[in-house]
């Protein structure tokens, strides 16, 4: 039985639990984003700066109903590969503003903003308090993708009095089906403990499938 469950907003104590299910990394695919746009419940589409269809997605999202976000690509600890628009913890204050700017002005639509990777960018206090005061300068949630335990994301967004939260779980680290039942399960589980649960999920062909028959 499907159920309407609204996403990213303050957790409700009285009611049904309710899950948020944000999709990550659009925007360089258009194939891929358009099976999401299929799917039938409400979404968060996290979508990265800058790419060939960032816009598009984000029109299309939003027509749909669709909450619309920046996934933001930050520093990993890892050398990695960012992609445009992406956050270093070397960037001067000007160059970290100055490049989240553009990154937001490329995404329409936005009402928050979250990190792709990110490991090493939101474990930098400096960093991370610039990068959230232009959050809030634009009146943007952050949402922490929490890929670190290190991460002072949602501590540092709450102490600037910035709309915040956390994910909870990954349903598709594995690619595997009954271990994205497996999260999924544990994703209800947590609902139903702490009144909500937010979980991240990518556009890949076994994750579309199990979303598709929720």
């Amino acid at each position: 039985m499907k159920k309407k469950l609204p996403p990213l907003k303050p957790p409700s104590r009285t009611g049904l639990p309710r899950v948020a299910l944000i999709i990550d990394d659009l925007g360089p695919n258009r194939k891929l984003a358009q099976a999401v746009l299929k799917l039938e419940a409400p979404l968060t589409l996290s979508i990265l700066p800058q790419e060939t269809y960032s816009v598009w997605i984000a029109e299309e999202g939003h027509k749909a109903g669709h909450d619309i976000i920046a996934h933001i690509p930050a520093e990993a600890t890892k050398s990695m590969k960012l992609g445009k628009g992406g956050l270093f913890t070397w960037m001067t204050d000007k160059e970290i503003k100055t490049t989240l700017e553009k990154d937001l002005a490329s995404v329409p639509h936005i009402k928050g903003v979250s990190t792709h990777m990110g490991s090493a960018f939101t474990t930098d206090t400096r960093a991370m308090k610039v990068f959230l005061n232009e959050i809030k300068l634009q009146g943007l949630f952050f949402l922490d993708s929490y890929t670190t335990a290190e991460s002072i994301g949602l501590k540092t967004a709450k102490e600037m009095g910035i709309k915040t939260d956390r994910r909870h779980v990954f349903l598709d680290n594995s690619n595997k089906p009954a271990m994205i039942k497996a999260e999924w399960e544990r994703l209800i589980k947590l609902a139903n403990e702490q009144g909500y649960a937010i979980a991240i999920a990518h556009p890949r062909k076994n994750s579309l499938a199990f979303l598709s028959c929720l």
